[in-house]
C-alpha cells in the first residue's frame, strides 16, 4: 500500500469514529444517565403491591373548588385488586375504593367520558401538590404528592364534572272536596 492510501484509510477511520461519537451523544459519554427513572409526562407514577399507578394528576376547577383525579391503574397480578384512595374532601378524610380485575388496566378520568374520582372542596391551586394516600390489599400504602393542573390545553375536558343534584319534588296542594250538605 502506498503512503497516500494509508493516509486516506486513517482519515476515513478517524472521520467514521468522529461521526459515531457525535451521534452517540450523552449515552456514549455517560451511560448512567439513561438508567435514571423519571416520569415522562405531567403526572407521577408509583406502585402499590402488584398495582402500578400511572400518570396520576389532579385537575382542579378553581371556581368551584372541585377536582378530578386522573390515574391509570395496572393490575399485574392474577387476582382482583382493591385500590383505596384516601384524601381530604370538603374538610373531611374520604376513602374511595376501586376494583381492578386481574391483568387489567382501569382508567379513571383519562377521557371526558370515563369514570372520574371527584374531590370536592380542594383549596390547592394549579402548580401545587395535593396529598393522596393509596393502598392496595395488605400491601403498605404510599403517600403521593399529586401535581395539580388546570384542565386546559391538551387536558381540556378532563376537569371535574359535578353531577346535577336530584331535583326536589315540589309538593302540589291536594284539592279536597267538601262533602255536600245532607238534605233533610
Amino acid at each position: 500500500m502506498t503512503r497516500t492510501r494509508l493516509a486516506r484509510a486513517a482519515a476515513s477511520i478517524a472521520l467514521a469514529s468522529a461521526v459515531l461519537l457525535g451521534t452517540a451523544g450523552c449515552v456514549f459519554m455517560n451511560p448512567i444517565a439513561t438508567l435514571e427513572e423519571y416520569d415522562p409526562s405531567d403526572g407521577i407514577n408509583n406502585s402499590v403491591g402488584a398495582v402500578d399507578l400511572r400518570n396520576v394528576i389532579l385537575f382542579v376547577d378553581e371556581e368551584t373548588g372541585a377536582g378530578s383525579l386522573m390515574v391509570t391503574l395496572v393490575n399485574n397480578s392474577v387476582a382482583t385488586a382493591t385500590v383505596s384512595f384516601q384524601f381530604v374532601s370538603e374538610g373531611k378524610e374520604v376513602t374511595v375504593q376501586q376494583e381492578v380485575p386481574p391483568r387489567t388496566v382501569v382508567e379513571l378520568g383519562t377521557t371526558p367520558d370515563r369514570t372520574q374520582l371527584l374531590i370536592l372542596g380542594v383549596d390547592t391551586r394549579a402548580g401545587a401538590l395535593f396529598p393522596v394516600y393509596v393502598q392496595s390489599g395488605s400491601n403498605p400504602g404510599v403517600q403521593l404528592l399529586v401535581p395539580v393542573l388546570a384542565p386546559t390545553g391538551s387536558y381540556e375536558g378532563l376537569g371535574p364534572v359535578i353531577p346535577e343534584p336530584e331535583p326536589t319534588p315540589t309538593p302540589t296542594p291536594a284539592v279536597v272536596e267538601e262533602p255536600a250538605p245532607a238534605e233533610g
